[in-house]
C-alpha cells in the first residue's frame, strides 16, 4: 500500500525534477490489501515515471524475484538485497545516495 500511496504523491514533485519512491523491507506484510500486481500498475502509471529503489533486507528468494520484477517499471529502478547485516545495508544506503545525488525530486512517505 505504501508504494501505491508514494506514487500517487509524486505528483506532488517538480516535473522537471527525477523522482524516486525509496522502499525499505523485510518482506513481513501485515497490512497491505494492494497486490504487487497492483503496486506495478500504480508506480507504472505515477506521474514523472519515477523510479522505483527497494532495498531488501534478508528477503525469501521468491520475495526477491518478486521485488526484483516490481523494480522493472523503469529502466532507472533497482532492488537492493542488504542481507547480511548493517554493513550491508549501509552500502545499500551509499548506493541510494550515489544513485540520487544528482536529483531533488524526493517525495518521502513515511511508512
Amino acid at each position: 500500500d505504501a508504494v501505491m500511496d508514494c506514487a500517487k504523491n509524486i505528483a506532488k514533485a517538480p516535473p522537471s525534477a527525477p523522482s524516486y519512491v525509496i522502499m525499505l523491507t523485510d518482506g513481513e506484510d501485515t497490512r497491505s490489501t494492494a497486490s504487487y500486481a497492483q503496486a506495478y500498475q500504480a508506480m507504472a502509471n505515477a506521474a514523472g515515471s519515477p523510479s522505483l529503489i527497494v532495498i531488501g533486507i534478508d528477503l525469501a528468494y521468491e520475495l526477491q524475484s518478486t521485488m526484483n520484477e516490481l523494480c522493472s517499471v523503469t529502466d532507472e529502478s533497482l532492488f537492493i538485497d542488504a542481507s547480511g547485516g548493517t554493513e550491508a545495508i549501509a552500502a545499500a544506503f551509499e548506493q541510494v545516495a550515489s544513485m540520487i545525488s544528482g536529483g531533488d525530486g524526493l517525495v518521502m512517505e513515511a511508512m
